[in-house]
């Protein structure tokens, strides 16, 4: 039942945010209509301990509510990505590699975090400073998924 709530309310921000122009901006790395990536969220990716954060919940990352959604992150939201709670604050996961999202870009380290801007996707060092607005974007982990 709270799978359904969530649902319909992401579905009304959704079309609250197309209407208002704030989905579709130029600098956006996917379009609403590019379901491309797919994903199982059964696949997974990295441990944690690359990571370097941890899930909240009980064996499990909890879902954060849509309105935690920032305008650039609508897009891999669309694409399946999901706002969770991490002891690092709040990041989305996502059932594919985020690699995916970025244009032209790759790891040098496998732990380099894909971070959302308001700009576009780009890869960052697992230690570098990043502004306040970006957030990343991650793959199911090998120890946990999302609280069911």
């Amino acid at each position: 039942m709270k799978q359904l709530n969530f649902l319909a309310i992401f579905a009304f921000a959704s079309v609250l945010a197309i209407s208002s122009g704030v989905y579709a901006s130029e600098s956006a790395p996917l379009s609403v209509s590019s379901n491309t990536h797919g994903g199982d969220w059964n696949q997974r990716g990295i441990s944690l301990r690359h990571l370097r954060f941890w899930y909240t919940g009980p064996g499990c990352f909890i879902q954060g509510a849509p309105s935690l959604v920032p305008s650039h992150l609508l897009d891999i939201a669309y694409e399946g990505g999901v706002m969770v709670e991490t002891t690092e604050g709040y990041r989305m996961m996502v059932p594919f590699d985020p690699i995916l999202l970025t244009r032209h870009q790759q790891r040098y380290q496998i732990d380099d975090m894909i971070a959302s801007t308001p700009h576009g996707v780009v890869v960052y060092q697992r230690f570098q400073q990043v502004p306040r607005d970006y957030v990343e974007v991650f793959q199911r982990p090998l120890e946990a998924g999302l609280c069911r």
